[in-house]
């Protein structure tokens, strides 16, 4: 897939929008080299990754204090469920990436969710089907959130120049 040179009007317009302009210029320079590209995006998602996952702790304990009103509970309550919840997945991720195994990648996805399930279920006191559909709604908001991080965040890195 190659670009073609702007027209004259064209890079009119370019001239007028720097950032469209430093877009062009970085997607014509991963055309040249693309593993590069690739090399730049997997850096800064690495580097990244704890800031969104310190950004994540908070919005699940946000997200678990509107959903879960009763019993009523701190929001420091929440936020430990929310640490707990996230070191048990770590957990799980670890084992999955020691192992690079599909079948245990899968394995460890839906055990991940079990967890977070009986232990919202310990925590919160309220019943399955309760439990079921707020953790739904809040899994979609939480995997919303995570995806528009990790969009941006490949965004980052495709638009850097390190």
């Amino acid at each position: 897939m190659n670009f073609a040179p702007p027209t004259a009007a064209q890079e009119l317009k370019l001239q007028q929008h720097p950032w469209l302009r430093a877009l062009l210029d970085r997607a014509r320079a991963a055309q040249k080299d693309p593993s590069a590209t690739v090399a730049r995006m997997k850096r800064t998602a690495f580097d990244w990754a704890p800031r969104i996952a310190a950004l994540l702790v908070p919005l699940l304990a946000l997200l678990t204090w509107l959903f879960f009103r009763r019993p009523k509970r701190y929001f420091v309550e929440h936020l430990v469920f929310a640490l707990h919840a996230h070191a048990a997945a770590f957990l799980l991720l670890l084992v999955s990436e020691l192992l690079r195994w599909d079948p245990i990648g899968l394995v460890t996805f839906f055990a991940c969710i079990a967890v977070v399930f009986l232990s919202a279920r310990a925590v919160f006191a309220q019943s399955r089907v309760a439990t079921a559909f707020k953790l739904a709604a809040i899994g979609t908001i939480y995997a919303t959130f995570l995806g528009l991080c990790v969009v941006g965040v490949l965004a980052l890195g495709f638009l850097s120049r390190g």
